[in-house]
């Protein structure tokens, strides 16, 4: 595995462009929608907010992850010192 891609093969500066690509959709389609400036913040609100815990459900999944990792080098490097 490339040290610059993750364990999809996926770089974290795509997964990052993505999510800002979506969050800037998403902003702008609220912003032009032809709706009462009430509504669209409600709605703008409640973009956020689904934002808000998408990213922090990935963050939590980011951290299980670096924890596996890290789990799975310290073992690797006791098999080393293991071996003759």
């Amino acid at each position: 595995m490339n040290e610059e891609q993750g364990c999809c093969g996926l770089r974290a500066e795509s997964f990052w462009m993505l999510i800002a690509g979506a969050a800037i959709g998403a902003g702008a389609a609220l912003l032009l929608a032809p709706h009462s400036g009430r509504h669209t913040r409600r709605r703008i609100r409640r973009q956020a907010e689904a934002v808000q815990e998408y990213l922090e459900e990935a963050i939590e999944e980011l951290q299980e992850q670096a924890r596996e990792f890290k789990e799975a080098a310290e073992k690797a490097v006791r098999d080393v010192r293991k071996s003759p």
